[in-house]
């Protein structure tokens, strides 16, 4: 495939996935889209577009902001002690990126409180 046959897959699968994005987004649709299901969402056409374009800086900031929303949640579980829920939120932010600390160090407050232990929530990040 030629390069500019790339470059116009790679904008489609853009156009697509921050159409997603803004639908996952909105209060009403729950994350909806986000990162479900994996070949037709706009967590799934961002890492589309990294595999043939690892520093595409829109799709980078997509799941960014996918991590945001699913971290951002999953922190208000955690502080309502909705801990199910918290759980199955970080575990999801978790998957998209690893290494993330603040998700890391919530998923052990969130696994420590539902076995009925102390926990401390980290601080909240700065959105």
């Amino acid at each position: 495939e030629s390069i500019d046959g790339q470059a116009a897959d790679i904008e489609g699968w853009l156009t697509q996935a921050d159409v997603f994005l803004a639908f996952g987004l909105k209060p009403e649709n729950n994350g909806r889209k986000l990162n479900f299901p994996e070949d037709d969402s706009a967590l799934g056409l961002y890492q589309k577009v990294l595999s043939v374009d690892p520093e595409n800086a829109r799709a980078k900031k997509g799941i960014a902001e996918i991590v945001n929303y699913f971290s951002g949640n999953a922190y208000q579980a955690c502080e309502q002690e909705r801990w199910t829920g918290c759980g199955f939120l970080v575990r999801t932010a978790l998957a998209i990126e690893p290494g993330n600390v603040f998700l890391q160090d919530l998923e052990k407050a969130q696994q420590a409180a539902e076995r009925g232990e102390a926990y401390k929530l980290p601080p909240k990040p700065a959105q």
